[in-house]
């Protein structure tokens, strides 16, 4: 019905919400999600995100994770003529986006493998991440430099990450990850 969580984005990610609503909390800005309507979240780095229920209707999304090996394939195949050379970089971590018949309709074709026990299979599911990709990308050519960004994260000052982040539970791993080690 309603939860809160830290969530750590080591992989870009692509949610959509069915039902009830995603609230984000990102560098001290507020990003509501409604039903129908979809968000971007950029890798490496962590947000907050309340899940609620909105009347009697639950919380229902779906998330994609575009991982750095399936986008490195993805950029290979690339004409890279038609790649944008232009495009201003931008800080931004999380992405509003307003509700696109292809976005919707990757989402909608995918409602049928969660209301029924049957899993995609390998190939279906690579499809359906080429396919989010290229939602992405026809949305806003600023995914472009985003998406293809295969750099690894900078490593940060150790202290200071702990310090800020101390009161949740984080595997050394997740730390490692979290301050580009």
């Amino acid at each position: 019905d309603h939860s809160k969580c830290v969530h750590a984005t080591p992989d870009h990610t692509l949610l959509y919400l069915y039902s009830g609503q995603q609230v984000i909390g990102d560098q001290g800005k507020e990003i509501i999600i409604k039903p129908g309507e979809c968000a971007f979240i950029r890798r490496d780095h962590r947000i907050l995100m309340y899940k609620n229920s909105v009347g009697d209707e639950q919380y229902r999304g779906i998330s994609l994770t575009f991982k750095r090996n399936l986008l490195r394939e993805f950029y290979n195949n690339l004409n890279k003529s038609e790649i944008p050379t232009n495009v201003a970089a931008t800080d931004e971590n999380v992405f509003r986006m307003e509700a696109r018949p292809d976005i919707t309709n990757l989402f909608q074709s995918l409602t049928p493998y969660f209301d029924s026990d049957i899993k995609p299979t390998d190939e279906i599911v690579k499809l359906k991440l080429q396919e989010g990709i290229y939602s992405l990308l026809n949305t806003n050519k600023q995914f472009f430099p985003i998406l293809f960004d295969f750099t690894a994260a900078w490593k940060i000052d150790i202290l200071d990450f702990l310090n800020e982040n101390y009161m949740y539970d984080l595997t050394i791993e997740e730390i490692a990850g979290f301050t580009g080690r």
